[in-house]
């Protein structure tokens, strides 16, 4: 399945006169936190272990990753442990307080003219992912709970 890609934000991208590479800076940004956390399932490790060393080492983004994925973030790039958490903060279920796109707008966007005019870079990367960790901290204790 399919959790988001870059061609389903092609259209508003374009609108504002952007690359096709800023409608994914969000959707890299998610890879790169689920690679630096290690929540990225095995048969990505396997298929893009290449790429994986590199946005350890900050020598590639996860925008630059996605775009070889061919714009996609699949269900199966996840860790069995981590999808139940992605389905819930990505997609913005109703029972989970928090969306990614909320903070990711809440963090990166102030002052800028869209979503999709957030630049692509680690300095942005790190204001957000302490909002990415907060999120993980909290579905894992609501779901010990349940």
């Amino acid at each position: 399945m399919v959790i988001d890609c870059i061609d389903w934000h092609e259209e508003p991208a374009y609108e504002f006169e952007l690359e096709y590479k800023n409608a994914g800076t969000h959707i890299g940004m998610f890879i790169s936190w689920l690679i630096i956390n290690d929540l990225v399932s095995d048969w990505m490790k396997e298929d893009f272990a290449d790429e994986i060393k590199l946005v350890l080492n900050r020598q590639m983004t996860g925008l630059e990753l996605l775009l070889v994925a061919e714009g996609i973030l699949r269900e199966d790039y996840i860790s069995e442990d981590a999808l139940p958490f992605v389905e819930a903060y990505y997609s913005n279920d109703i029972d989970f307080s928090r969306s990614y796109q909320n903070d990711y707008e809440k963090i990166l966007t102030n002052n800028l003219t869209s979503f999709y005019h957030v630049a692509d870079s680690w300095e942005n990367y790190e204001l957000l992912a302490p909002a990415l960790e907060e999120a993980y901290q909290i579905w894992a204790e609501k779901s010990s709970d349940s």
